[in-house]
């Protein structure tokens, strides 16, 4: 994800600490060891990370310039344990979570860079962000409204 290390350089350059959780996927080891990676972890430790992180960023190739009928596992998973996300703005988010209100996304690296120092020093707002996006998830991602999602599109009725 070469658009993604675009937006991590400058990251790494405007704030002092920041900490990357994940495994390096297609990244070079010497690229990894820029980054400060903190390697894999397990879903319990996946939701402790994001809950104590002030930000999750999250940026995809992914639906931008072209259609894409859904978003990353990341973004419910980050809005679900309480995390305050900031994506990039592909179409399909806006579908599902509101801008503001649920999470935050952003155009470019400067919008991202300028709305990270926004946040970061409006805590109460990005609390807020954060408690509606898991109240959201929490309301409207259960394993009966899936189910029942599933059930429609196929034609077979509703749980």
């Amino acid at each position: 994800h070469i658009g993604r290390l675009k937006y991590l350089d400058r990251i790494c350059e405007e704030f002092a600490k920041v900490e990357i959780y994940g495994s390096c996927g297609s990244l070079t080891e010497n690229i990894a060891k820029k980054y400060m990676g903190r390697g894999t972890y397990n879903d319990r430790e996946y939701a402790r990370i994001v809950a104590r992180s002030k930000i999750s960023f999250g940026y995809s190739d992914f639906g931008v310039g072209v259609p894409l009928y859904s978003y990353p596992n990341r973004v419910v998973h980050v809005l679900g344990f309480g995390g305050f996300l900031m994506y990039n703005r592909i179409p399909i988010l806006g579908r599902d979570f509101q801008d503001i209100e649920h999470l935050v996304m952003y155009e470019n690296v400067d919008e991202c860079i300028m709305l990270m120092k926004y946040y970061l020093d409006n805590d109460s707002q990005r609390t807020n962000i954060a408690f509606n996006g898991r109240e959201f998830v929490h309301n409207n991602y259960t394993w009966v409204k899936s189910l029942d999602q599933i059930f429609f599109i196929v034609g077979k009725g509703s749980v």
